[in-house]
């Protein structure tokens, strides 16, 4: 391999990320606002290191979800054993891709939660079902809950300060 060919891949890997960078910026200054600075960039970090959890348990919630429908339902008995098997499949698929979509919702979030860092805005939630659903854990973190300047805006705290709920219920809303 000869330097050219490594330096025109280089250049080209770089061209990439600028233009990336500069289609997040541009799509970051679009999005709706509201106000609220860093709340971007902890939710993002939050789906990202969330969701894998999401997907591990969707076999329990999937289990979870099946028992209390079943128990919502009114049909007859063979309905509810012939719906068992295919149910649990069902919703721990749904959770599983609920998991998936929450990382990549998280992802998207992040990009324009790092240019938006600085300044007083905020962009909308993209997935709303990390919000209005149930979860089978979810803890109030403490160091989120802080009002002091010092906590909330400093970048290192970010990872830190992030909504913990795992597991969540993507088939209904817990208003």
């Amino acid at each position: 391999m000869n330097s050219s060919s490594s330096r025109s891949s280089g250049s080209a890997l770089l061209r990439f990320f600028a233009f990336f960078a500069a289609c997040s910026f541009f799509m970051g200054s679009l999005a709706p606002g509201a106000s609220a600075s860093p709340d971007t960039l902890r939710r993002g970090v939050s789906n990202i290191v969330m969701g894998p959890f999401d997907m591990i348990l969707s076999p329990i919630q999937g289990l979870n979800t099946l028992a209390n429908n079943l128990n919502d339902i009114d049909d007859s008995t063979a309905v509810r054993y012939v719906y068992v098997v295919p149910g649990l499949g069902w919703l721990t698929g749904l959770n599983f891709g609920g998991g998936m979509i929450r990382i990549a919702t998280g992802a998207i979030e992040s990009i324009p939660g790092v240019f938006l860092f600085p300044f007083e805005t905020d962009v909308d939630t993209l997935f709303d079902p990390v919000d209005d659903a149930a979860a089978l854990f979810s803890w109030d973190n403490p160091i989120a809950q802080m009002e002091s300047p010092w906590v909330y805006y400093n970048p290192v705290v970010v990872p830190f300060a992030i909504q913990v709920k795992m597991g969540i219920n993507y088939t209904r809303a817990d208003y």
